[in-house]
């Protein structure tokens, strides 16, 4: 027998006649996403020292869209029930998918990438991470996350929409790419040209491009790439596809679960 497929006529912007403290979760919980990213992007342009050259950064885009994007889910949840915000909702929760996958990527990176190797170095910075970066990288992502997954809306994402994901790293790679051969820094208070923004981008290190030494040769302390940067770069693009793909299914089962609620609804309510 084939699978049926999955079609939703009335999108309803978030789910406040399903449960009222659901609701208000949802809310408090977009709430907190703003403030704590507002708060780190304050601090992080205004008093740290790289100031807006972290806007080149794949944290700061990948949360700044996440911002962005709740704000505007934010506004919705609280107008729901107008045409207007049930025209939007397909549009939005691409987009609120999209994000998902990216700070997704950004927590992961960090708490298994980066974090890891800067302990490993013995770098004192590594154990002693400054307030808006753990926020950027350990906070306001699975916040996020959360917020689409749980508090998704009745609307189907298909295969296509993991391409929009995949097309904002691919662009993100090519700018750095563009930036590391125009001498572009993405820190102008390191002494030496810090033309890449993480370890593994570094196309000069002895790895090089498709280089791969897992008995480490070169310098730990300034050349940590085992691999060449084009397997880190199809290591990426894999996980974005990878979380694309787990994102959606869930977001789509939590839409057969909301679907299966509002038919129960509606046949108690004509009963």
């Amino acid at each position: 027998m084939k699978k049926k497929k999955l079609k939703v006529k009335n999108n309803s912007f978030d789910i406040r006649f399903l449960n009222l403290k659901w609701y208000i979760t949802s809310v408090i919980l977009k709430i907190l996403i703003v403030n704590f990213a507002m708060s780190a992007f304050i601090i992080g342009c205004f008093f740290d020292d790289n100031q807006y050259h972290q806007l080149m950064f794949f944290t700061e885009q990948s949360n700044f869209l996440a911002l962005i994007v709740t704000i505007i889910s934010l506004f919705l949840v609280v107008n729901e029930g107008t045409n207007s915000v049930k025209k939007f909702t397909p549009a939005l929760e691409k987009a609120r998918f999209t994000v998902a996958i990216l700070v997704s990527i950004t927590c992961l990176i960090f708490i298994c990438i980066l974090m890891p190797v800067g302990l490993i170095e013995n770098d004192p910075g590594a154990g002693n991470f400054k307030w808006d970066e753990i926020i950027l990288h350990a906070v306001v992502p699975p916040l996020v996350v959360i917020d689409v997954l749980i508090f998704n809306n009745n609307f189907v994402i298909t295969k296509k929409d993991i391409l929009i994901s995949i097309s904002f790293m691919t662009f993100y790679l090519g700018f750095i790419i563009f930036a590391f051969y125009t001498n572009l820094s993405f820190n102008p208070n390191y002494p030496e040209l810090h033309n890449y923004p993480y370890f593994f981008m570094n196309f000069n290190s002895h790895t090089g491009w498709f280089g791969i030494d897992f008995h480490f040769e070169g310098n730990v302390s300034h050349d940590k790439n085992a691999i060449g940067s084009f397997y880190w770069i199809l290591f990426l693009l894999a996980l974005v596809l990878s979380l694309g793909f787990a994102w959606r299914h869930i977001m789509n089962r939590q839409t057969v679960k909301h679907l299966k609620i509002i038919r129960r609804m509606n046949k108690n309510i004509q009963h």
